[in-house]
């Protein structure tokens, strides 16, 4: 007669412990039939399996695949744990069963020992986030097969008895079959720990390191038990194992808040992720808490925590088919199944009207402005990300912020990703190489030529549309890498100046934007002129434009700066005139040499008589103080005429040419320089003629290059 099964194996080695029986005086007590077996590590078991079982079930789990593989793992183990207690205690003579009682108690014991290493492998399965993988046949090959063959096994063993069989006295007899049923088992282990590691990309270092502890410490168990048969270890090993995995990972999964006890964002994220791939309908009503972190600040978090206890009572009450969730501290959510046009203005209009009363406790007694969203799932929301959006933009989005109920249908989700999206793709934009430097030419009119340009940085998405600097100039300035963005722009002029030989052409000056940010850092000029000296170019070619909003920022820092690089030889330009109230006072005291009038003037002036009044003495007062005038937004030839006549210095607009890359605009100059005469011998042929012929700088051309309408220049 030997052992009985992988786990707990309390027949095993039966007539060597039968000797030992008779070895010792005969007494039914429980403590002389423990010098047979040792139950006391059963029971050890037993205990910490029910403690498991109990904080499982206190604490409020997500009906998720992993959460119930857990629970039947737990069970499972626990079922086997007392089946073996039985057995032990009956071999040893506490009590005696008949032969049905005893085949009954054997095939009980293998169907729950047969299911701890197979809930054991969905469970990993689960802990990969990968259960959806059951659905396809070769997992569930790999998976069942297994335990349809252990199965099968214990089924067909009372008639043939193919793995084991019970005397008519009574006693566990082990027939061949029982192999092939512990290697099922190992095999199921073994399939686990595959499965952890062949999704380990969605898996935590973590997972893997408690399912291979698991593992361990089980077959250390069934280990000490082969050495000491009468030992039973082993359930004992594999209750601490699931014990293990409770406090370190499964307890993790707690999804209520600990002040209110209501549902938190986690647990809204996997029911209604359940709800939709169920096709179940819902409605979303979001409560938001408006200025929470000034209830904070005047009442500290005591006062706050009392208060949102109160207002997640009132909220539970609403309605009994409602789950009320807290995603976050300031923003409750009720999610109703199947609800009426009628339930929800019920509710809305409760929820406005308790509002509208003080809330009063022992800390706080004030009134609370709310606003309320409504979200109709799957109608206005196919899927919890789109919940999410909705619920942050209504939050969040100016536009909403008088709307104290507002519908989904109203919101404008869109804008909302777009902005999340043009976010990420500035973080990557230089290393991914979506960042390209643009010219648009800058005519003089005493000169009749292009003698220059502005630089205007463009960005790309993935598949290489262009993205309006309205766009992504606001995200570079407030996550800082505007400075990168800067400096890259610099560096690319620099270059295109020296390897075109640009001033071989004609082109006296590139113009440069500095932003906000750029103008507040005190070590900006020694790395410009680094920048300089390493491509040896003379610094008059650069010209620095410096925007009102950068003046009025930081006006000390930027005069020193400017000043500084005035030094150098560079020369500086203020950009915009005309959009704000303060101009006139920068032009006095700053060092600029040029000032940019901005477009909205020019086209005012170009259709009223007072702006076109206006404009004239702009450029009288620019030209009285010593510096020079660039036109921008230039179209028309109309415009062309009048500007020039008003002896505005420079030019700049679409009339000319729109912003385009480097290699167009070097043939827009070499162009010019052929057709006035300039000798070949005097610049170098850098982009030759048969990549870039002359005609690429077409209006044609220029409006493949930007599909967009406009696209406004960089501040």
């Amino acid at each position: 007669m030997e052992g009985r099964s992988l786990y707990g194996n309390a027949f095993f080695y039966r007539d060597f412990v039968l000797y030992k029986w008779k070895k010792v005086e005969y007494n039914s007590s429980i403590m002389n039939s423990t010098l047979a077996y040792n139950v006391f590590f059963d029971i050890a078991a037993i205990l910490n399996l029910i403690i498991v079982l109990f904080a499982y079930l206190i604490h409020k789990k997500l009906p998720e695949h992993k959460n119930k593989m857990f629970m039947l793992l737990c069970v499972a183990t626990l079922v086997s744990t007392l089946v073996d207690t039985v057995s032990a205690l009956e071999l040893s003579g506490v009590f005696t069963l008949p032969v049905y009682g005893v085949w009954i108690l054997n095939l009980l014991y293998y169907f729950c020992a047969c299911g701890i290493p197979f809930f054991f492998s969905v469970y990993s399965l689960t802990l990969a986030e990968e259960y959806d993988r059951l659905q396809e046949k070769k997992w569930q090959l790999l998976i069942y097969l297994p335990v349809i063959v252990e199965i099968v096994s214990i089924l067909i063993t009372p008639f043939c008895s193919f793995a084991f069989e019970i005397s008519p006295s009574g006693e566990y007899i082990r027939r061949p079959g029982i192999y092939l049923l512990y290697a099922m088992m190992l095999c199921q282990i073994i399939i686990g720990l595959f499965l952890i590691f062949y999704f380990g990309s969605k898996t935590t270092v973590q997972s893997k390191i408690y399912i291979c502890s698991f593992v361990t410490l089980t077959l250390l168990g069934v280990l000490i038990q082969f050495l000491y048969p009468t030992l039973l270890i082993q359930q004992f090993t594999v209750s601490l194992s699931l014990l293990l995995i409770y406090t370190s990972l499964q307890i993790n999964e707690i999804v209520t808040d600990s002040v209110t006890g209501l549902l938190n964002y986690k647990a809204f994220n996997v029911l209604t992720h359940v709800a939709f791939k169920r096709k179940e309908s819902f409605t979303a009503i979001c409560v938001h808490i408006e200025d929470i972190q000034f209830l904070n600040t005047t009442f500290g978090i005591n006062g706050v925590n009392v208060l949102l206890a109160q207002i997640s009572e009132f909220l539970q009450l609403l309605d009994r088919n409602a789950k009320v969730f807290q995603i976050e501290l300031d923003i409750f959510l009720l999610e109703i199944p199947d609800a009426s046009s009628e339930t929800i203005q019920d509710i809305t209009g409760k929820i406005s009207s308790r509002f509208t009363e003080a809330w009063k406790n022992a800390i706080i007694e004030m009134k609370i402005s709310v606003r309320q969203c409504v979200i109709r799932c799957p109608e206005d929301a196919e899927n919890t990300e789109t919940i999410i959006d909705t619920i942050n933009s209504a939050v969040s989005d100016n536009r909403y912020k008088n709307e104290k109920i507002l519908y989904s249908e109203k919101i404008d989700v869109s804008t909302k990703k777009r902005y999340t999206y043009i976010e990420q793709l500035v973080k990557t934009a230089i290393q991914e190489h979506r960042i390209q430097v643009m010219y648009q030419p800058l005519f003089s009119t005493a000169e009749q030529k292009i003698v220059g340009a502005e630089a205007l940085v463009r960005m790309t998405d993935h598949e290489g549309n262009y993205i309006s600097p309205d766009e992504f100039v606001p995200f570079a300035e407030q996550d800082g890498f505007i400075l990168r963005i800067g400096l890259y722009v610099y560096e690319e002029v620099c270059r295109f100046l020296a390897t075109s030989h640009l001033k071989d052409l004609g082109i006296r000056m590139i113009d440069v934007n500095l932003s906000v940010a750029q103008c507040m850092q005190t070590r900006i000029c020694e790395e410009f002129e680094e920048i300089l000296k390493s491509y040896n170019l003379d610094p008059s070619l650069i010209n620095l434009e410096i925007t009102e909003t950068a003046a009025a920022h930081t006006p000390e820092l930027l005069y020193k700066n400017m000043d500084n690089f005035n030094r150098l030889g560079f020369a500086c330009s203020l950009d915009d005139y005309g959009t704000g109230y303060a101009n006139l006072s920068y032009m006095l005291h700053m060092p600029f040499s040029m000032i940019k009038i901005d477009k909205e003037i020019i086209w005012s002036a170009m259709k009223d008589v007072k702006a076109y009044v206006m404009l004239v003495g702009i450029i009288d007062m620019i030209h009285k103080l010593n510096m020079r005038t660039v036109a921008e937004g230039i179209e028309t030839k109309e415009m062309v005429d009048k500007l020039t006549e008003l002896k505005c210095d420079y030019l700049q607009g679409y009339y000319y040419s729109k912003a385009v890359p480097e290699e167009v605009f070097y043939q827009i100059v070499k162009k010019q320089a052929e057709e006035l005469g300039v000798p070949d011998s005097s610049y170098s042929d850098v982009f030759p003629k048969e990549l870039y012929p002359e005609n690429q700088f077409t209006n044609d051309l220029i409006e493949d290059l930007e599909e967009a309408d406009e696209l406004e220049e960089i501040e």
